[in-house]
């Protein structure tokens, strides 16, 4: 099908190598983008017919642009919206933390390249979850990033999705990579960034801690007891906000119990 499409149009361009995971793949198409800005878009997903004239008329010159996006199940289709706005990295990251919908998946943004050439990022190709490893960086160092309300993107998840899975050991591995992710994160942000806000930072530490805390729920028994000891280990209880009432009684039993938390919420 693609052949055939690069046939018909001599704008599209096809490539093939040998299947070396989502991460290297995507590393290598963004090594042969030679236009001003690129998208992704994964095998099984699609992007509404007006996305591209939707992206050219929004994009004016920022680093990067957030569009909403579609969950589409064999049964029903969930809209996840997005908020408006034309703002710089570290306020755009909070405002995308207010939001508490998950926002690292690369599929839901427009890049420009000279923007992600020049800052060197590149998707780790060793471990699972490299959208959370990476995204959440490029959008924090991003000078500009506008998001749009459209919904342009369609995520496809089947019963049988990788997402899903519920097989011990590999919930085991993607707990891991996070982990691996987190200490990467949390070093770049918080000893080799210079250019952040003190207060964005401490949603930065808190958002990457709830997001270990959030892998934890997936595991049981043993597994979830040994990876409890690294939460502590990394003192996660410390980075997690405490700037309202209810985040003050989770930070305080977090602080007595990481497995009470887990249990409670």
């Amino acid at each position: 099908m693609i052949e055939e499409y690069v046939k018909k149009y001599n704008f599209i361009k096809s490539y093939t190598k040998e299947n070396t995971g989502v991460a290297d793949t995507r590393n290598y198409g963004i090594s042969k983008v030679n236009a001003d800005y690129m998208l992704f878009v994964d095998s099984d997903d699609y992007i509404e017919l007006n996305t591209l004239e939707i992206i050219n008329n929004n994009i004016k010159d920022a680093d990067v642009l957030k569009f909403g996006y579609n969950i589409i199940t064999d049964n029903k289709v969930e809209k996840i919206n997005n908020p408006s706005f034309n703002k710089n990295g570290n306020e755009a990251f909070i405002d995308l933390c207010e939001t508490k919908i998950p926002f690292d998946m690369p599929c839901i943004y427009v890049f420009k390249t000279s923007f992600w050439n020049n800052n060197s990022f590149i998707f780790d190709k060793g471990h699972m979850h490299e959208d959370f490893g990476l995204i959440p960086l490029v959008i924090l160092k991003s000078n500009s990033l506008i998001s749009i309300d459209n919904n342009l993107y369609n995520y496809y998840m089947s019963e049988n999705s990788i997402t899903r899975s519920n097989d011990i050991e590999k919930l085991k591995n993607k707990a891991y990579d996070y982990l691996y992710h987190f200490d990467n994160l949390y070093n770049e942000v918080n000893n080799n960034y210079k250019n952040i806000d003190k207060n964005v930072k401490e949603i930065f530490n808190s958002y990457i801690s709830n997001a270990l805390l959030l892998k934890a729920k997936t595991l049981k028994g043993k597994y979830q007891n040994d990876y409890i000891k690294e939460l502590k280990l990394r003192k996660i209880n410390k980075l997690v906000l405490s700037n309202n009432f209810i985040r003050k009684i989770k930070k305080l039993i977090l602080s007595i119990s990481i497995k009470l938390y887990l249990k409670i919420f």
